[in-house]
């Protein structure tokens, strides 16, 4: 999903209503920069630059070489969109592991029409939701079926994890608190 995580933060304080976070003796605004090393678990304020991988990087290749004729096991990816599969073979994938579908959904200009499915009343509603994610899916499937240039690829179709979708509790609390808010300031 492109997302790092890092846990035993412990010592992180976060003030929802300020917008802020302290780390020890740094703090940090809403919209400040961390860069987080996914190896090592390092929080590092401010953001490095990065370096893509390269599937065509010598010492990789010869590593490659050297143990071709020694695997007995072939490597597929996890990949849920054309763009990682693509990336996936770039690096000698032999298939695709894990198409997770609802990973399908995550993207900007998908995510509201999920949840418009979810959450829809009735069947028309949901079905107009449905409409609309329909033909991005495909395409989705076709760019990874392209990709895969007749690689197998395992597909899990949608799961039932309908959080993953929605605002989070803490979002929702501050929506209300603000809610409650400005209802108070309409009475007064």
């Amino acid at each position: 999903m492109g997302k790092c995580c890092v846990v035993g933060a412990g010592e992180i304080e976060i003030d929802d209503k300020r917008k802020i976070m302290r780390v020890g003796p740094h703090t940090l605004k809403e919209g400040d920069w961390l860069s987080l090393d996914g190896t090592t678990g390092r929080v590092i304020k401010g953001q490095l630059g990065t370096v893509p991988a390269k599937p065509d990087d010598p010492d990789l290749q010869t590593l490659l070489k050297w143990s071709e004729p020694f695997r007995k096991l072939g490597v597929r990816a996890n990949a849920d969109i054309p763009r990682d599969a693509i990336a996936a073979r770039s690096f000698g994938a032999e298939g695709i592991g894990l198409c997770r579908t609802e990973h399908m959904f995550f993207a900007e200009d998908r995510i509201g029409h999920m949840r418009d499915m979810i959450l829809a009343r009735t069947e028309a509603e949901r079905k107009k939701a449905l409409a609309k994610l329909l033909p991005v899916q495909r395409e989705d499937f076709e760019g990874v079926f392209k990709a895969m240039d007749g690689f197998p690829v395992t597909i899990r179709c949608l799961i039932r994890r309908c959080n993953e979708f929605l605002p989070r509790r803490e979002e929702l609390m501050v929506e209300i608190a603000q809610l409650e808010s400005k209802m108070r300031t309409r009475r007064d």
